[in-house]
This record gives C-alpha cells, sequence and structure tokens, in this order.
C-alpha cells in the first residue's frame, strides 16, 4: 500500500477514535478479522508486498504493516498470526468447464431418468468400413437401457468429410434404433442421427433449416451440420432442471475447486446451467464466483430466439457472485488430438489417422458457415465475445481479422485456449489489446502431439509464445489444468516459468515467463477478463477478501523455479468466508 492511501486510512481511524466516546459502540464498525504477520502480495500496481490485511464485512478495510493494521482491531476482532506464511488473491481461472465435471462427480446423486440419459452413450473408435460402423453402432443400442429415452454415441472422426461417415445414414440408423431417437456426432458440430430426430427438426424449424443435409433425392438424409446439432443438445434432449443441476454445480465447487483456489472461473454455458448457477446466487448459495458466456450456436432461423433466450436466463439478474459476461460463437476449428486444427503451417506427417484435411478443420470459413456474420451481428448489437476455443493459428488469424475489422479496441474481445499462433497473430492482437486466456493442460498434453505432425523446431517456435504475446501487448489470462488433489496451480506456474511438460520435456524456452507475470495472468489480468477488475484480482481497499494462504512464497527467490509445484494451498477465502481449509493448514 502506498503512503498516501495508509495515511488517509489511519487518519480517518484516528478521527473516528477521537469521538469514539461520543458515540455508541453499535455503530463503530471494526474489522471481522486481521491476518498479520505474513507475507502478503497484493498484486497492485507496484506488486507491494505487506504484512497485514484488515477485512471486514467481505471487503479489504486496509492492508500494511503489523502495526498500521492490527491498531484497527476492535474488542471482536478476530486476529490471525499467519507465521510468515504467504497470502495472494484467489485464482482466476478464465475458461474452466466445472458444470460438466460436476456431472461426473455426481452422476449417482442425480433422478434415474437422468442418470440413464448420462449413461446412454457409447464411442467408436474405428471407422474402417461402413459395415463395422454400424455394427458397433447396433452393439451400443442393444447396450443401452431401453428405458433411456435417447441413444447417443460419440466419436472423432474428423467430421462428416471422413469416407465412412458420408456412407451412414438415418435409414441406416432407423434399422437400429427405430423406436429411440439416436445422435452420433462425428465431430465438434457434425453428426448423424436417425429419422426421429430428423422428424423432430423439421416438424419445428422446416426442412430448409441450415445444416440439415440433403440426399440425392432431395430429402434430409440424417448428416447435419451446425445449427441443427446445436439445436439438438441444446433444445431436443431432455435438459436436466435447474433446481437438480444448482446443488450439484455447488457441491463441485465447494469440494473440487475450492481446494485448487479457485475463488472465480469463466465458462461457456447454455441457457439451462446458467439458470442453475443464477438459482444458487439468488438463494445466497453461490459459493465463488462465475462470469459466463451463453451459447448461441452459430447463425441461424433461431439465432433471435437464442438472444431471447440469453436474456431470459438472466432475469436482469447480474452481481458481484453470478454475471453474464460474453456471447460465444462456435469454435473457428476443431482441437489437436484428432489433427483438425486449421494451420499455416505445413503438416510432415499426419498427426492421427482421422487427420483428414491439409489444412485442417477450418470451421468459419467452409463454404456456407455463417459463424463470421453471427460474430458480426453480435457485435453490431453491442455484445462482447469471449470464451471461444480456437487451436491453429489460422484459425485464430481468421478470428482476430474480424476483430480488427469490427474494431473491438476496449471491447475486450478474447480467444481461449489457443496453441499455435503465427508473427501476425501476435502483431495484430497486440495492437488490438486483445485478451488471450491460455490453457495450462494444453501445454502440457499436446506439443508432443503437434511435434509428431508439424516438428519440433516449428512447435518451439510457434506455440504458446507467451512472452513475444506479453511483449506485443496483448493481455494473456490463466486457464488451469484441471488438476486436482494436491497438485495446484503452482503446478501450472512451474510450467510456465521452466517450459517443461508434464513429462520433462522442455519446449520453447524463449517464451518462459516470470513469476510475477504468472502471477499476474492467474489474478489481475483474469480479473480483466470477467470484467471485474475493479472488484476483486488484487489486495486492496475497497476490494472484496478473495485470497488465498500458502505455505511457501511463489516470489521467493530461493525456492527454486523446480519446486514451484509444491507450493500448497492451505486456506481459500471468498469475502473473508473461509470456503477450504487444509487439515493441516497451523492456523
Amino acid at each position: 500500500m502506498n503512503g498516501a492511501k495508509i495515511f488517509w486510512v489511519v487518519f480517518l481511524f484516528s478521527a473516528s477514535s477521537a469521538f469514539a466516546q461520543q458515540v455508541p459502540s453499535e455503530l463503530i464498525h471494526y474489522p471481522d478479522s486481521i491476518l498479520y504477520n505474513g507475507i502478503i502480495l497484493t498484486i497492485d500496481d507496484n506488486f507491494s508486498v505487506v504484512q497485514a490485511i484488515a477485512m471486514r464485512e467481505g471487503k479489504i478495510l486496509a492492508v500494511g504493516s503489523d502495526d498500521e493494521v492490527l491498531r484497527f482491531a476492535g474488542p471482536g476482532t478476530e486476529k490471525i498470526d499467519l507465521m510468515q506464511k504467504t497470502v495472494m488473491p484467489g485464482i482466476i481461472d478464465t475458461h474452466v468447464h466445472s458444470n460438466r465435471s460436476a456431472l461426473g462427480n455426481y452422476i449417482t446423486e442425480l433422478p434415474v431418468e437422468f442418470q440413464r440419459l448420462r449413461r446412454a452413450r457409447g464411442r467408436i473408435t474405428k471407422w474402417d468400413s461402413k459395415d463395422q460402423v454400424l455394427q458397433d453402432i447396433r452393439n451400443i443400442v442393444q447396450r443401452t437401457d431401453p428405458l433411456t429415452p435417447w441413444v447417443l454415441i460419440n466419436t472423432k472422426i474428423g467430421g462428416l468429410n471422413h469416407p465412412v461417415a458420408k456412407q451412414v445414414t438415418r435409414q441406416d440408423l432407423d434399422l437400429i434404433s427405430p423406436d429411440r431417437p439416436l445422435f452420433l456426432s462425428t465431430d465438434a458440430m457434425e453428426g448423424i442421427v436417425n429419422s426421429q430426430v430428423v422428424d423432430m427438426l423439421v416438424d419445428i424449424y422446416g426442412d430448409n433449416l441450415p445444416g440439415l443435409i440433403k440426399g440425392e433425392d432431395g430429402q434430409p438424409n440424417g448428416q447435419v451440420i451446425g445449427a441443427p446439432f446445436y439445436i439438438i443438445g441444446a433444445e431436443l434432449m431432455p435438459q436436466i432442471p435447474a433446481q437438480i443441476l444448482a446443488p450439484l454445480y455447488r457441491k463441485e465447487l465447494i469440494e473440487h475447486w475450492a481446494p485448487v483456489g479457485q475463488t472465480t472461473f469463466s465458462t461457456r454455458l447454455n441457457a439451462n446451467e446458467a439458470r442453475a448457477y443464477v438459482l444458487l446466487d439468488l438463494e445466497g448459495k453461490m459459493p465463488t464466483r462465475l462470469a459466463y458466456g451463453l451459447e448461441v450456436g452459430r447463425w441461424n432461423p433461431l439465432f433471435e430466439r437464442d438472444m431471447r433466450r440469453g436474456v431470459s436466463a438472466l432475469p436482469g439478474h447480474g452481481t458481484d457472485r453470478v454475471w453474464f459476461n460474453s456471447i460465444t460463437v462456435a469454435l473457428p476449428d476443431e482441437s489437436i488430438p484428432e489433427g483438425n486444427i486449421c494451420s499455416t503451417y505445413e503438416k510432415r506427417n499426419l498427426i492421427s489417422e482421422f487427420d483428414l484435411l491439409p489444412e485442417g478443420r477450418c470451421y468459419w470459413t467452409q463454404p456456407g458457415d455463417p459463424s463470421i456474420e453471427t460474430v458480426r451481428e453480435l457485435s453490431r448489437l453491442g455484445f462482447r465475445v469471449a470464451n471461444i476455443h480456437t487451436f491453429g493459428d489460422k484459425g485464430t488469424e481468421i478470428a482476430v481479422d474480424l476483430f480488427e475489422e469490427l474494431g473491438v479496441g476496449g471491447r475486450r474481445f478474447a480467444l481461449d485456449h489457443t496453441v499455435m499462433f503465427n508473427e501476425r497473430v501476435i502483431r495484430k492482437s497486440g495492437q488490438l489489446g486483445m485478451y488471450w486466456s491460455v490453457s495450462a493442460s494444453k501445454f502440457q498434453g499436446d506439443l508432443t502431439v503437434l511435434a509428431g505432425g508439424y516438428g519440433r523446431e516449428m512447435i518451439d517456435r510457434w506455440t504458446f509464445p507467451l512472452q513475444e504475446l506479453v511483449d506485443a501487448g496483448n493481455k494473456v489470462t490463466y486457464e488451469g489444468s484441471s488438476r486436482r488433489g494436491d497438485t495446484t496451480p503452482f503446478y501450472d506456474m512451474e510450467m510456465f516459468v521452466t517450459r517443461k511438460d508434464g513429462d520433462g520435456k522442455i519446449w520453447g524456452f524463449r517464451n518462459a515467463l516470470d513469476r510475477s507475470t504468472v502471477l499476474k495472468m492467474m489474478t489481475r489480468r483474469g480479473a480483466e477478463y470477467v470484467l471485474r477488475e475493479d472488484k476483486i484480482g488484487t489486495l486492496e481497499p475497497g476490494k472484496y477478501a478473495d485470497l488465498l494462504i500458502l505455505d511457501r512464497n511463489p516470489l521467493d527467490r530461493n525456492l527454486p523455479d523446480e519446486d514451484l509445484s509444491e507450493i500448497k494451498i492451505l486456506v481459500t477465502m471468498v469475502e473473508g468466508e473461509i470456503l477450504y481449509e487444509r487439515p493441516d493448514s497451523g492456523l
């Protein structure tokens, strides 16, 4: 805290003390608690390190030396000796799907009909021939509980451009599942359905719905791309009611995310999922903070309905616990393990057997794909666009060029997960002051895969060029690796500082970050991404008391870079209330 700030806090306190004998004690608001004798990393503009912090009614009252802050204590103030432990702002993860992990972790707590639906899923891994694929589908259908209303099958084959996928029609699926809707996803936005699903789509939206592919006879053949793919998941399939989702979401945040220091997260949600978090907030049961991007899919006849759905999900609601953060549009390219990223770089080898296209799945520039028009219209309506998955440098370049066209400036348009960059993207996005949400899990797992396809030299130079992004004026934020147990975000910090992946391989060391920059990514930059930098992200008077107590100081130069992952989170607080405390915290 600078001298001016502490002077005014002490002056005002001293002035009120002078009149204390004349004012009833009930009107004197002392701090609820004071943490002292610590190493407190404020992450403010000066990266100030202080000894003590006072908290009152969920907010920070003062920070400073022990002597300066302890004088605020009243008869009911709880004073906690940190014994030289470290305090820092809570972690802000700018892209994590805790809503999805909640369903996986607590599936047995769902009503039985939704358990059946969640478990009515199979996976196909081979696409050698049409006969083999149809037999695999038949086996999955036969194993599925007959009381389940839908049969859902996942696979990753590079979309409907796969030669075998092109041969499968709704009539084939009708012979296997005549009585229940069957939905086979072949890629992130492409799939094949039986006639029951086609009939639902046609009955509601007509047979000219964009993305409802037709065969030579002019009738829908069961293959769907884009809009109908999104509609099936968001509208046709049974949705778990928000009242059922809400307690599971709360439990997930308390039991799995508070222990890893996450006090705020950002994600993309459909309207039903958003309602569940809003319900928690309205009931005063939301344990952490959420900034969400509403999914609208690609441009389609339902676009205006999607916008209305977004408004209905909010009911005018947006608090400092749950708030609408952006609109997110379907991803510009496909993910890495299947080799479908959209890149300008020439591949030396196929990344996988499903790596079918030379440039990858460049969704936004496919003929007839209207995603770019969706973003243009959203920008015209004044919406911020963020929480969009990108992976390859060409897919990213398409998005950045569009953002430049729209003149986003201070609108804070953002792209998430991005792995591969090129020089033009780095320079142009820096000029735009863009935000990049960087995934630690992608650094962990995908670079070896990419090196097999593009070569080690290219991967070292153009994947995760974090220091170059920062130097060019970009704002980089943090996505965790979603590791749990004893592993904390400091495992991810170690990766960004050492450039070592989970196997100990070093990638592109020239773009290693210093520890202060990583802490900034995890806190104040994340606060900017979620549009709440005036409320969270640093430990300064007036902001919410969202903080972590650590067993060691991540800025301590006596702590080797290779030991950052050993830092333990002892306590997680949100608004000064303990959400998690490690059993051996010693506090």
